[in-house]
């Protein structure tokens, strides 16, 4: 699958691509035969387009890098784009996620739209057709950005999706929502983050571009293995001062001099 906003300007639509006979794009055994299905389902979803980037508290006494360095505001975080990052294919149907800009409250946020599509193959009079049916969903939250879904799904149909999530009152965190069969559809905070991202790629003074938006972490993973599903997800594991950076900036080995995010890692265990 993939979205098609190919242009920045937002779209509604989710194209779905099938691929049969594989062997046909390596070697001869299937020669004649069709090897991929032209002209996919275009799949009407609720709009999505590229989101702000997120905000994180104004905690200035707790970036000891960016105020070493002389950059003295605490910094946005990347919160993606509107392109698919993930596919899982699992019983019998698609599922993935976005990141997009939304509404809640009034104000404009990074969230995630996320898509369950079911795909199938039917002959008619002796021609093969591919076709998709499927649904659409916003997850988002007052006063939260939220950045990087990813999705993992059981064989029986469990379903959830791991996530970063910040905001002005919220220190880079580490979330997760069910969003099939898995339970009530809520957002959990799997990791509360310490304090703000305090990295090099953020700062003006620091990167070649001038930018005061950071790249956030390594993103997020969720996958899943029997009935459980393992997630991880980017925050912020602890926090640090000036005082303590002054000392030594690993702070008690519990960041990097230039950067201090982190991976959590969560299992959910399917009911």
């Amino acid at each position: 699958m993939n979205s098609l906003d190919f242009f920045g300007a937002g779209d509604d639509r989710l194209a779905v691509w099938a691929i049969i006979n594989t062997c046909q794009l390596a070697s001869s055994p299937c020669a004649g035969l069709l090897a991929i299905s032209l002209n996919p389902p275009i799949l009407r979803v609720h709009e999505y387009q590229n989101p702000f980037s997120a905000n994180q508290p104004a905690a200035t006494t707790m970036i000891p890098y960016g105020n070493s360095t002389g950059n003295f505001a605490v910094e946005q975080i990347d919160a993606n784009d509107d392109r698919l990052g993930q596919l899982v294919y699992a019983n019998g149907k698609l599922y993935a996620g976005l990141d997009t800009l939304v509404k809640v409250g009034g104000a404009l946020h990074a969230g995630l739209e996320y898509f369950i599509v079911k795909p199938s193959f039917r002959t008619i009079r002796s021609v093969l057709h591919f076709s998709a049916v499927g649904t659409s969903a916003y997850v988002a939250h007052k006063g939260i950005d939220l950045s990087y879904p990813s999705i993992g799904v059981t064989t029986g149909g469990n379903a959830v999706m791991a996530f970063s999530l910040m905001g002005k009152r919220r220190y880079p965190s580490a979330g997760w929502m069910p969003i099939a069969k898995a339970g009530p559809k809520q957002i959990h905070a799997a990791a509360a983050g310490a304090g703000p991202d305090d990295g090099f790629t953020g700062y003006p003074n620091d990167n070649s571009i001038g930018s005061s938006v950071a790249r956030w972490g390594d993103y997020s993973a969720a996958v899943a293995d029997g009935k459980n599903i393992w997630m991880a997800a980017e925050y912020i594991p602890s926090a640090c001062d000036d005082a303590a950076y002054a000392i030594s900036p690993l702070c008690s080995r519990t960041r990097a001099p230039e950067a201090n995010w982190g991976t959590f890692i969560s299992k959910f265990v399917a009911p």
